[in-house]
């Protein structure tokens, strides 16, 4: 009884067309402004990355100006082995936020010989000098 039900609700969606077509177009005019967003933003993300991975020693030096030498030491020390790794993995997703960049590198710093809330914070900073930045 369900199914038949089901079956009439589909033929009662599909007896209009145009008015199915008219309503996905609508939608769809709705949804285009947050697509070309998420779109404009995963291609600023992801130049940013490969803008970051050719020019580490300017990532390096505002680390230290905003963050301070010893976070700068320690994300350069680290940097090849952990997090460069993390960064060109995000090159490989359809879509990026600012935030998958610092979740990556928080990720990638923890269980590395420093604390989490040190690798958290670093992994802020690269984030936010990335976004401001580059």
């Amino acid at each position: 009884s369900s199914a038949l039900t089901e079956n009439q609700e589909l033929d009662a969606l599909f007896a209009n067309l145009d008015s199915l077509m008219f309503k996905t177009q609508q939608l769809a005019k709705k949804q285009e402004p947050v697509i070309k967003t998420q779109a404009g933003t995963t291609k600023a993300v992801k130049e940013t990355i490969k803008t970051v991975l050719k020019n580490k020693s300017k990532l390096f030096r505002i680390i230290q100006s905003v963050a301070g030498k010893r976070h700068r030491n320690t994300l350069e020390k680290r940097f090849n082995k952990y997090v460069e790794p993390a960064l060109k993995k995000l090159l490989k997703y359809e879509t990026l936020v600012w935030d998958n960049i610092e979740g990556a590198a928080a990720n990638a710093l923890k269980g590395t010989g420093i604390k989490d809330t040190t690798a958290r914070s670093i992994a802020f900073w690269i984030r936010h000098v990335m976004e401001w930045f580059f």
